[in-house]
């Protein structure tokens, strides 16, 4: 798995795009560069733009998902966007609610519009 993370300034947003074949080593590689650009701007929002995405993590790696977060020292009040495809959706969808259950603000959405209204006005 690739990604680019930039910065949206309007909106105080850590944007991330990925593309290739998903693995838990870069899922967790991606969040710690993330997490240093996170610090630099202050941001507490960050859109994750999963839609080039293929292949599948097993359901015991996204419940772990948490556990990296944490591990990784992601504040508990860092906003997650997280855009699947529609293929995608409920596999992630779980990873909501896993997140949620764990003090984690994470949603799982279909689109960037959908994903920045909740990051800027929840």
């Amino acid at each position: 798995m690739k990604w680019k993370i930039s910065y949206l300034s309007a909106e105080n947003i850590i944007y991330i795009k990925t593309h290739g074949k998903v693995s838990v080593t870069s899922i967790k590689a991606m969040i710690n560069e993330a997490q240093s650009i996170q610090k630099k701007y202050k941001s507490k929002a960050a859109l994750i733009d999963h839609r080039k995405l293929f292949g599948k993590l097993s359901t015991m790696d996204i419940y772990s998902q948490p556990e990296f977060l944490n591990a990784l020292s992601v504040p508990m009040n860092m906003k997650l966007a997280i855009i699947f495809l529609q293929s995608q959706y409920e596999d992630f969808k779980f990873l909501e609610t896993v997140s949620k259950s764990r003090g984690y603000s994470i949603a799982i959405f279909l689109d960037v519009k959908s994903a920045k209204k909740w990051l800027i006005n929840t």
